[in-house]
């Protein structure tokens, strides 16, 4: 089960809270290219309710060891993320239908039994048309490919005895002699994302491309994102 700060992060990836731009909000204008990769997938693991207990030089080394995995996995995995699925024996089925399910906006998801991925048509059109908007190259990648080897990373993650968001513990809790420890869930959201950036080749983090579709359904929850992200960035460097 997905824990609470991580559910919550999850929602925010799907578009949830689309609501009506204030007035005294700012649209996103910046190129959202110029966003390093290492501030997104700090905004990931920071979602982690565990990883707040992480310092600065074990939560580099925590992002590194699920990028790592991602890249390596899909260096074990040559070909299309379509071509990887029947090999894996993973059904993919397009939904022509309404990818909104209340306040969420739903790009994909995975499922483990029977192993399937739902691919959202309309959510692939609106990350098409938006990245072709802001003039920025998805290519050679495709976004319905992107988001389905980002979801088959997962498919992957859980046939193996140990999953990449245990790679890392975290003391959770400590009384005199007694410790209890953590994973970190987030990992296996980041180590999706530089699967999937690697086995299509695209030449941007992954989560670029759910930021240009904030852009044209929730502008307003763009706008924060990217702010964030560019403070993440900032104190990255001076750090």
């Amino acid at each position: 089960m997905m824990p609470p700060r991580l559910r919550q992060w999850s929602a925010q990836r799907a578009a949830r809270y689309a609501a009506p731009l204030p007035p005294d909000q700012p649209l996103s204008d910046g190129d959202p290219r110029d966003i390093p990769a290492a501030a997104f997938d700090r905004q990931l693991l920071g979602a982690d309710l565990h990883a707040r207990r992480l310092s600065a030089p074990e939560t580099d080394a925590a992002i590194a060891v699920a990028v790592r995995d991602g890249q390596d996995l899909a260096a074990r995995h040559a070909g299309t993320a379509q071509a990887l699925a029947v090999q894996l024996g993973v059904r993919v089925e397009s939904v022509a239908g309404d990818n909104r399910f209340g306040t969420i906006f739903q790009f994909a998801e995975y499922t483990a039994k029977p192993p399937r991925v739902l691919i959202y048509d309309y959510a692939m059109e609106t990350v098409a048309e938006a990245a072709a908007s802001h003039d920025i190259s998805l290519l050679p990648a495709q976004p319905a490919e992107v988001y389905l080897a980002h979801e088959l990373y997962h498919h992957l993650d859980q046939l193996r005895p140990v999953t990449v968001s245990r790679a890392v513990r975290v003391t959770a809790f400590a009384l005199g002699p007694i410790r209890l420890t953590s994973g970190l869930p987030a990992l296996a959201e980041i180590g999706a994302c530089a699967f999937a950036a690697a086995l299509t080749g695209l030449p941007w983090h992954p989560r670029l491309l759910d930021l240009l579709a904030l852009r044209t359904i929730a502008p307003a929850a763009a706008a924060a994102m990217e702010m964030a992200l560019r403070r993440t960035a900032n104190q990255t460097t001076a750090a």
